[in-house]
């Protein structure tokens, strides 16, 4: 049952305290702009607001919740096109298939003229539709970045069916906030490491990258020589990739930007089982002062693996 919600603090390192829900159920992966010029929110993300007996009921494993107070599906407005579920000819070997109506592989963006807590506005149309026939029949984690000449930069994760993630982009036109979004390329992905949750960045030299790095499949070779020794944080790991030009070509690092093994202020130290969701915080020059990632950590699990937080981890730029 995801949502978006907006968290501040005054130290990038936090603690953080969350303000407002700006997106209800069911949104997921956001990706979040700035406009300052126009005094714009804009937000990308995988989903849409839907009736609450379409989600699921987390007490009771993924039941639905059979919310009462939803009108009968003969009588309801209709949601936005995508909204009902996953589009026709959605392939059906899809892992998620028994998950939310809304987690239907389309990307879309999301408006606010008044500020960070919202309201935001959905866009009626999705601006990142599959791919049905290409290497990503379902699209989803965007991360955008607006570039100098106004247009953005969208980079998403694509799922194909070998089960294995690659990254692709996508490029507005001059000013387009919402699009039309054209793939930098159709037939292949930036890179064809398996790699999810991509966030990209302008750094001082060119473009970069972080990501949750997956091992390498039959499907998906790493494009460079792998060393399991240097990779043995396993689904722990944050890749990096780093490309002159937006468009490319991507360079994917053979070594890993962050690895399971955590060190806290108070000097202690914890192996995570996962780590993904990369995000960072940059100077006005582009050098990473934060790197941010979602984890699982087995040494505050409670006995519960699942369990995850949100970790802050500074670079010797802080």
């Amino acid at each position: 049952n995801s949502m978006i919600v907006h968290a501040t603090a005054t130290n990038p390192l936090g603690p953080f305290t969350v303000r407002s829900t700006v997106l209800k159920p069911f949104h997921h992966n956001v990706g979040a702009v700035h406009v300052t010029e126009k005094g714009e929110w804009v937000i990308y993300s995988t989903g849409c607001e839907v009736w609450p007996d379409t989600l699921a009921n987390c007490s009771a494993g993924l039941a639905r919740a059979g919310n009462s107070t939803s009108p009968p599906a003969d009588v309801r407005p209709p949601m936005p096109p995508g909204c009902t579920g996953m589009a026709p000819g959605f392939p059906p070997w899809f892992p998620y298939s028994h998950t939310h109506l809304a987690l239907d592989g389309r990307i879309r963006v999301s408006k606010s003229t008044t500020g960070p807590d919202g309201p935001f506005v959905d866009a009626h149309l999705p601006v990142l539709e599959p791919q049905y026939s290409q290497w990503d029949p379902f699209v989803t984690n965007p991360s955008a970045l607006r570039l100098e000449n106004g247009s953005v930069a969208l980079v998403y994760r694509g799922l194909n069916d070998s089960g294995s993630d690659s990254i692709g982009m996508a490029l507005s036109s001059t000013g387009g906030l919402d699009g039309p979004f054209t793939r930098v390329s159709k037939t292949k992905p930036l890179f064809w490491d398996h790699a999810e949750d991509a966030f990209v960045y302008k750094g001082r030299r060119g473009f970069h990258m972080v990501m949750h790095h997956l091992p390498p499949t039959g499907q998906r070779p790493a494009s460079f020589s792998f060393d399991p020794e240097i990779w043995s944080c396993g689904y722990a790991c944050i890749g990096h990739a780093y490309a002159e030009d937006i468009s490319g070509p991507w360079h994917y690092s053979p070594v890993p930007a962050a690895s399971n093994v955590v060190k806290f202020a108070d000097g202690s130290t914890a192996v995570m089982t996962r780590r993904e969701r990369p995000q960072v915080l940059t100077d006005e020059k582009g050098d990473v002062l934060v790197l941010y990632t979602g984890v699982e950590d087995p040494s505050r699990s409670d006995g519960r693996p699942d369990l995850s937080y949100t970790l802050a981890a500074a670079t010797t730029a802080l």
